[in-house]
């Protein structure tokens, strides 16, 4: 059949039947090009102000989210303020002050709609007055809204903390100001912990669209607030810095909207970022508030429009091309078969795409347990190295500090000889887990290294808050109270840990870390486990 077709189309070009024809294909191609061209370039336009319109929608609500966080938190500055004047100046008398400042206190926070609690902490970080009776007695001398205005007290400083979460379990941020005694020096600290539900409110009332999102991150992109909360939880793993955060830094800028993919994201979404960074309040350490939209749903509609011309283009190619295709009968057979020929390769095409995404998500997938422990459920040793490594190359040019603690199971051995590998595999579970709970800070990793072993990377963080963080997981796996009749330490499971910190520098390689944590593991099985060392 084809080469019937291909000797009759010879016949036809030898007869000169094509030159005659030749103008009306010039005029027909033509016109169709030129009429192709004005709908690519209104697309263009329709493009270009969709992506107009939605950056200044985006600006106006993340504006919104700014200011309202800033006027909260200037509110939160001056009443703290106004309750440190009260302290230093003694407007009231001595044995009246207390309940004259706790009531000013539970008045800020009940008037403050971001405020959750408001307390006053002497100089080492016990509860003396508090806007609710439960705090008074209780010491937070260990949390970072105490700590950094500890190490660097500053009258005029406002103090902004990492996330933590609060009595309820839920991820915020706590403001505080210093307290100084009447020679100026440290003296304590005023703290304000902010409710999260209220700026959860505030950030679910600026979204405009189903796919719209709205987030708050602390200092270069620690993100603690989303609203909606993605799909399984915030979680602690999405504290990795971002690019997008990066970015919107490095230009300086207070407002930039840009178009990104998230390192935790699927897909495309355009963000307007705003610093939240007042000059007037001297922040400490800023905010970043985000509100962004899924870039395939902001344009699905004019997608759509571009469809609707593209097919009604396409259409008028169809009606022109066979119209004139009739009046040449015999060239309209070879477009026939051209276009046949398009049509199988467009078919094969599509089976190619279908393949090629399901190859991509079954990649996706098992990328996905490549960086996880499958018995405990933690990070495993591939995914330790790989985040060891990033943080040991930022850590070299930023000059901080890294903790590792390196964690064995006392005499696990005999613990699996005597219950059993079952009960051995349940005991490294329940480990795991309270590892991984009794580290909260997001940048914290807690991996299995191998068999009973774990560590946990601490990035900034010196040498006593290590010892600190190894006396707290070491005292939570006494509490588990597993019995291990088998250890000659104790009568329950117990762990031995060596902790090192490092500054990295150029000339220092990262095994030095994990050579210098295993050899304090090893002093602490030699002086008697049950303990930890340093190296």
């Amino acid at each position: 059949m084809r080469e019937s077709l291909y000797r009759r189309f010879n016949a036809i070009r030898k007869s000169g039947y094509v030159r005659a024809y030749a103008v009306e294909w010039f005029l027909l191609i033509a016109g169709l090009a030129i009429f192709g061209v004005f709908i690519f370039f209104t697309l263009i336009a329709e493009y270009s102000a969709t992506t107009e319109r939605e950056k200044s929608q985006l600006k106006t609500q993340v504006k919104i989210v700014q200011g309202t966080i800033t006027e909260q938190l200037t509110s939160i500055r001056n009443a703290q303020v106004n309750v440190r004047n009260e302290i230093i100046d003694g407007q009231v008398h001595q044995e009246e002050r207390g309940m004259y400042v706790r009531k000013r206190l539970q008045g800020f926070a009940e008037s403050i709609s971001s405020v959750w609690l408001m307390m006053v902490l002497d100089k080492q970080g016990a509860v003396i007055e508090a806007s609710e009776p439960w705090l008074l007695g209780r010491n937070f001398g260990e949390h970072e809204y105490f700590q950094s205005a500890k190490r660097e007290p500053d009258l005029d400083k406002f103090y902004i903390s990492p996330p933590f979460k609060n009595e309820i379990n839920a991820l915020t941020i706590a403001v505080s100001t210093m307290l100084p005694d009447l020679e100026g020096r440290f003296n304590g600290v005023i703290v304000t912990i902010l409710d999260p539900q209220t700026i959860i409110e505030l950030l679910g009332s600026v979204l405009y669209a189903e796919d719209a999102r709205a987030s708050v991150a602390y200092g270069e992109g620690l993100l603690f607030l989303l609203v909606p909360e993605r799909k399984g939880g915030l979680g602690l793993e999405s504290s990795v810095l971002e690019p997008i955060y990066s970015k919107h830094l490095n230009t300086g800028e207070l407002l930039t909207v840009q178009e990104a993919r998230f390192a935790t994201e699927s897909e495309q979404r355009m963000i307007a970022l705003h610093t939240v960074n007042p000059p007037e309040l001297y922040m400490d350490m800023g905010l970043l508030v985000g509100v962004s939209r899924d870039v395939q749903v902001l344009y699905s509609y004019r997608y759509n429009d571009a469809y609707l011309n593209v097919g009604l283009y396409a259409t008028l190619i169809i009606i022109s091309i066979p119209g004139l295709f009739l009046s040449q009968r015999r060239r309209n057979l070879i477009r026939l078969v051209a276009a046949k020929a398009v049509q199988d390769i467009h078919e094969k095409n599509l089976e190619l795409e279908q393949l090629n995404q399901q190859l991509q998500d079954k990649s996706e997938y098992l990328r996905s347990l490549a960086f996880v422990d499958g018995l405990t459920q933690v990070a495993n040793r591939r995914r330790f190295d790989r985040v060891l490594s990033a943080i040991w190359t930022r850590y070299t040019r930023d000059n901080l500090p890294l903790s590792l603690l390196m964690i064995d199971l006392d005499f696990f051995k005999q613990y699996n000889d005597f219950y059993g590998h079952q009960k051995g595999d349940e005991c490294l579970q329940v480990i795991a887990s309270t590892l991984r709970r009794e580290l909260p800070r997001s940048q914290d990793l807690v991996a299995r290294y191998g068999g009973e072993e774990f560590v946990c990377l601490l990035p900034n963080t010196d040498l006593q808050e290590a010892q600190d963080i190894a006396r707290r997981l070491s005292d939570a796996v006494a509490q588990l109270e597993l019995a291990h009749e088998q250890s000659t330490v104790s009568n329950m499971v117990t762990i031995s840990i060596g902790i090192a910190t490092l500054i990295p520098t150029l000339d220092m390689d990262k095994q030095a870390l994990l050579q210098a944590a295993d050899k304090a593991l090893y002093a602490a099985k030699q002086s008697g486990r049950n303990r930890f060392c340093c190296a």
